[in-house]
């Protein structure tokens, strides 16, 4: 969705996440890097990964709070924007990000109770190994409208 020097912003703005994530420390950390991603320029082929970018940030800052009371539905919801913003793309196939999430969420669910980790620790170096290497999504022409088809 994103290419050259902003694929690259949006990249080292999930890094930082996922260190967040791997550490279960200060979702701070990756602020700068995803305010960054924020001011990418928004064009219909990069709002959607902007957007996802920006609920994960979000849906992370969440989980961390979560640590002081429970907030699991409100981390849940901005997870689901981030889902959200992503499918919207027309060029997205929301079978492969189904195929993707689902594999990640059962192989991190094995992980965790494999080394023990609940739910509110950070998943650590064990958990992350566990994970096949990312993949990037195949983006799609999208198909034209029946309208488009017969003008």
């Amino acid at each position: 969705m994103l290419v050259d020097q902003d694929r690259d912003t949006a990249l080292e703005a999930c890094d930082a996440l996922e260190g967040v994530a791997r550490r279960g420390d200060g979702w701070r950390s990756a602020q700068d890097a995803c305010e960054r991603v924020r001011h990418l320029p928004r064009t219909s082929e990069t709002v959607a990964a902007i957007e996802g970018v920006r609920w994960a940030n979000d849906s992370m800052g969440a989980a961390q709070g979560a640590l002081d009371f429970p907030v699991d539905a409100t981390v849940a919801a901005s997870a689901r924007r981030c889902w959200d913003a992503l499918a919207g793309d027309p060029r997205v196939c929301v079978i492969q990000m189904a195929i993707v999430m689902e594999s990640d969420i059962d192989l991190i669910a094995f992980a965790c109770r494999e080394a023990n980790v609940h739910t509110y620790d950070g998943l650590g170096g064990h958990v992350f190994g566990r994970l096949a290497p990312c993949h990037p999504l195949a983006l799609q022409k999208p198909r034209r409208s029946l309208e488009e088809e017969f003008r």
